[in-house]
C-alpha cells in the first residue's frame, strides 16, 4: 500500500504491506521524519486513533494510487530546542 505523506514542507513517499496496521505505518513514518509515534497526529481520514487497526479498516485502499495523509508533529530534538 502506497502513501504520500506531507509533513511540514516535506512530502514523503512510503510503502507498507497491504495487511499493515496504523501502528506499523506510524513506525515507518517515525523512521522517515524522526517524529516519535506518540507525538504523531495523522489527518486525511477519520478513525486514525487505534494503532492496532488495519489500514484497510481505516479506509485506505491498496493499489497503484497513493493514499494521501498529513502528519502533524515535531521530532523530540525540535521540542527540546524550542524549550
Amino acid at each position: 500500500m502506497k502513501f504520500d505523506v506531507k509533513h511540514g514542507k516535506d512530502m514523503h513517499k512510503l510503502e507498507v504491506p497491504d495487511d499493515a496496521t496504523l501502528g506499523q505505518l506510524k513506525e515507518e513514518l517515525a523512521k522517515l521524519t524522526k517524529v516519535p509515534v506518540g507525538m504523531q497526529k495523522l489527518t486525511g481520514k477519520p478513525n486514525l486513533k487505534d494503532d492496532a487497526k488495519l489500514l484497510t479498516d481505516c479506509g485506505f485502499k491498496p493499489g497503484t494510487c497513493a493514499n494521501k495523509l498529513m502528519l502533524i508533529g515535531s521530532s523530540a530534538q525540535d521540542v527540546v530546542q524550542a524549550n
